[in-house]
């Protein structure tokens, strides 16, 4: 097929029995240019700086300003017995209006199936994905502002789950499962906001749902949406402020805590429907030796300080498994202050998707009962509120620079680094998150801000802008750079094979990626000791079986890295497919994938 690109207000529709079939080349393609070269070393030699960036085998099929409609019954796949093709490019796709008749307008529309392809990306594009099934695939990535909607569809057996960025993520009456990853990951703000609705998030290995600086609803209904038997946590929020959890959600028999999140962002719990109360679900046979013996699990939490959960149904018989400390959580209904009744109504705002009024009420939050604990919990909204409502982000940095309260000055300026994120201004966030980073109020929001710098640097890299800041500690040069440090900064939380009462939540102290990843045959696995310890290095396969010890010695602190092969113990080559490696130190134990592809 080589490169199908369909430009310029064009359609390409598939109906019913029809099917597009890619097959894999002996040719590579640099995803930058989309230059095609016979093999990888002939790409490398002609240009060495494509090593910088995963390079795709084989066919590709680019949808650039037109709209692709699948039809139920129709497919995207391969050629029967070859391997899977470079995948689809969905971009600067939104809206298409009708020249001749300007109340018919479309978006692009994916109703039938999609499988054996590496990669389908959305950019800056609207797509709705309705009855259609995902599956044996790379990733669905979602990016730069795009807005999707997954209506009545199976994203399954895929090798990494769906990936949203900067972008609208509307999930509803679908089932995300059996994915080699996490299942759904929103991450940095949106307009508006994303949604989950009676979906099902369940046998992924790794999170259920993982949220970083967004803000993202799981809504009430009668069914609700379940989150289950996933790898490692159900719920992971690692955003400046909280998101909702409303009647209906079951979260349970995950493989560590249920719920895990900062303090700044711990779920709200609400039932305004009065249909059940979300619910934490008490699995049977959790492992006490691991952060599954916990159901809910909050990190930094004030002293003095606890989390209202009296809107969750969770049982509280065993008091050993709420972390911290069962007395962290508040059971009971509360006494309402006048500040929380309105920091109430403005939650009740967000859940009718009335943000202006929600903004509004927050600032005002923040005005006038500035000296309270609420102020704390309202003001890290407003970033958020201003991307949903497109409101003026100098209007908001004025106010929040007007802030002068002692004990609103971190969340103020983390509100000040996701405002400067959330519009694009790059550069001022990264400053402003080097000074979260040179003072940092704990070890956890140190590390999440040298994340946010990451991610804006790589922004900045991909823009072609020639202004990079120097202050930078990780400076990604492409998408997959950027995904190795985030995957190593978020498997930085407790692994889930390792003791809880000898592991940190997060530790500083080791980051571990390899790269490339995907690769073949070879990958590098890097990592950087504070200090001389022992270290064991060990790559597992899916099934949690020992393939190769690596390494198993005393080393020195500074810089360290090891090359895999693709071989087990014996020598012989593994198979493709997803793999885990393993590093246990004294101090810590930590595990991350990647993707063997022949």
């Amino acid at each position: 097929m080589g490169l199908v690109s369909v430009e310029n207000n064009s359609t390409i529709s598939l109906y019913t029995g029809s099917s597009i079939e890619g097959n894999t080349t002996e040719g590579w393609v640099d995803p930058n240019t989309g230059i095609r070269y016979d093999t990888l070393n002939e790409a490398q030699l002609i240009n060495p700086e494509i090593s910088n960036e995963h390079l795709l085998p084989g066919d590709r099929l680019e949808i650039d300003n037109s709209l692709l409609n699948i039809d139920s019954g129709a497919s995207v796949t391969n050629i029967s017995g070859s391997n899977r093709w470079d995948g689809i490019t969905i971009r600067n796709c939104g809206e298409f209006i009708n020249p001749v008749y300007p109340y018919d307008s479309s978006v692009s529309h994916i109703m039938g199936s999609i499988s054996n392809v590496n990669e389908i990306e959305v950019d800056n594009s609207i797509v709705e994905f309705t009855q259609s099934e995902i599956y044996n695939c790379g990733q669905l990535r979602i990016i730069n502002g795009s807005d999707v909607t997954i209506d009545h569809s199976d994203y399954h057996s895929n090798d990494c789950g769906i990936y949203a960025e900067e972008s609208r993520t509307f999930v509803q009456y679908s089932n995300i499962y059996s994915n080699q990853s996490n299942g759904l990951s929103i991450n940095y703000p949106s307009i508006p906001p994303g949604l989950l609705y009676e979906s099902e998030i369940y046998n992924n290995v790794g999170n259920g749902l993982e949220l970083r600086n967004s803000i993202f609803s799981i809504i009430p209904s009668a069914r609700g949406s379940w989150i289950h038997d996933n790898t490692r946590y159900g719920y992971l929020n690692l955003s400046t402020a909280s998101s909702s959890i409303y009647g209906g959600t079951q979260i349970y028999n995950n493989g560590s805590s249920e719920v895990l999140s900062m303090y700044d962002c711990f779920p709200i719990f609400a039932n305004p429907t009065y249909i059940a109360l979300p619910n934490v679900g008490d699995d049977n046979g959790f492992d006490p030796n691991t952060f599954d013996k916990y159901l809910l699990a909050v990190v930094g939490l004030p002293q003095n300080q606890t989390v209202n959960v009296s809107s969750l149904a969770v049982k509280i018989s065993d008091n050993t498994r709420f972390y911290p400390s069962f007395s962290s959580y508040l059971f009971g209904e509360p006494q309402a202050s006048e500040a929380e009744i309105l920091f109430s109504c403005a939650l009740d705002s967000i859940y009718t998707q009335a943000y202006e009024a929600a903004y509004d009420m927050m600032k005002y939050i923040g005005s006038d009962f500035s000296e309270t604990v609420t102020a704390k919990k309202a003001i890290p909204y407003l970033p958020y509120l201003c991307k949903a409502i497109d409101g003026d982000p100098n209007e908001l940095f004025l106010y929040l620079t007007d802030i002068d309260e002692l004990a609103l000055q971190e969340v103020k300026l983390e509100a000040i680094s996701v405002s400067k994120l959330a519009n694009g201004e790059y550069e001022e966030a990264i400053a402003y998150l080097e000074q979260i980073i040179q003072d940092p109020p704990s070890d956890e929001k140190e590390l999440l801000a040298e994340l946010d710098q990451a991610f804006c640097y790589y922004k900045l890299v991909t823009s072609g802008s020639k202004n990079l800041p120097a202050q930078c500690k990780y400076k990604p040069q492409s998408s997959s750079e950027y995904m190795q440090i985030r995957n190593s900064i978020m498997n930085n939380f407790t692994d889930v094979n390792s003791a809880v009462e000898a592991q940190p939540l997060i530790s500083s102290n080791i980051l571990i990626s390899n790269y490339p990843n995907p690769f073949n045959p070879c990958t590098t696995l890097s990592f950087a000791l504070s200090c001389d310890m022992l270290c064991k290095l060990e790559i597992y396969n899916i099934r949690g079986q020992v393939v190769k010890t690596l390494m198993d010695e005393q080393l020195s602190a500074g810089n360290q890295s090891i090359v895999w092969n693709g071989t087990d113990e014996n020598g012989s080559s593994v198979s493709s497919g997803v793999y885990f490696y393993k590093l246990s130190t004294p101090k810590q134990t930590q595990t991350s994938k990647m993707l063997l592809m022949k």
